[in-house]
């Protein structure tokens, strides 16, 4: 089969690149997708020059201005490193075909990342760090997920699903079709739409209409 690249943040990896000098090994990540899946690590603070460990910084707004400033010492400021290492690592990435991200990370955080005012009050909740957003506007129907959800089985199968259909309509791959996969009566509906992204949309709101037993089916078959 095929190879599928993901992108993933590097310390669910067990690598030692948290602002703490820590990793936050996933099991789900490492013992499971990566039997799937070719995941390629990425650290945006660590490749955008930051050093281990590091003083932890947060998003802060301030004068209307988004930032990431250091959380215990305000003169810290790595809004700059981290947006231009953001932009050109994500223009790089369209080989990739699906991101599974780090919660309430500054840079790696999807909808899970509060704002803070210059002091200290909470602004908004659920916002995304500077380079999980700057990932989905470049590629916006890539399959992303914060890592804590892979651990429901339904996400999981849903998540890989997702990722392996982006893959194949993205490049253009060839479905093993089977009379009893679903896939026969799903494929000739999906060649009307004109475009990649109508098809990516179209299956993605057919596989959000499945259950955990259709999608572990689908799965069976597509990868036997």
């Amino acid at each position: 089969m095929h190879q599928i690249t993901l992108g993933i943040s590097r310390c669910l990896l067990g690598d030692l690149v948290r602002y703490d000098g820590a990793g936050k090994y996933s099991v789900v990540c490492c013992n499971r997708l990566s039997k799937h899946f070719q995941l390629l690590p990425i650290c945006p603070e660590v490749e955008a020059g930051l050093a281990i460990p590091r003083p932890p910084v947060e998003l802060v707004e301030n004068a209307g201005e988004l930032r990431v400033i250091g959380r215990d010492n305000k003169t810290i400021d790595v809004t700059q490193a981290l947006t231009t290492f953001s932009q050109d690592k994500v223009a790089s990435l369209d080989h990739l075909s699906g991101f599974v991200l780090t919660p309430s990370s500054p840079s790696c955080g999807l909808h899970s990342v509060s704002i803070r005012s210059r002091d200290g009050h909470i602004l908004s909740e659920n916002n995304s760090g500077l380079f999980a957003k700057a990932l989905v506007e470049h590629f916006p129907l890539l399959p992303v997920i914060e890592e804590p959800k892979l651990v429901d089985v339904y996400q999981y199968e849903l998540f890989k699903l997702k990722v392996m259909m982006y893959d194949y309509i993205q490049h253009n791959r060839q479905f093993i079709a089977q009379s009893n996969s679903g896939l026969i009566d799903l494929l000739p509906k999906m060649n009307h739409e004109t475009t990649k992204e109508s098809k990516i949309i179209f299956v993605n709101r057919w596989l959000d209409t499945m259950g955990y037993d259709e999608l572990v089916k689908i799965l069976n078959l597509i990868t036997s």
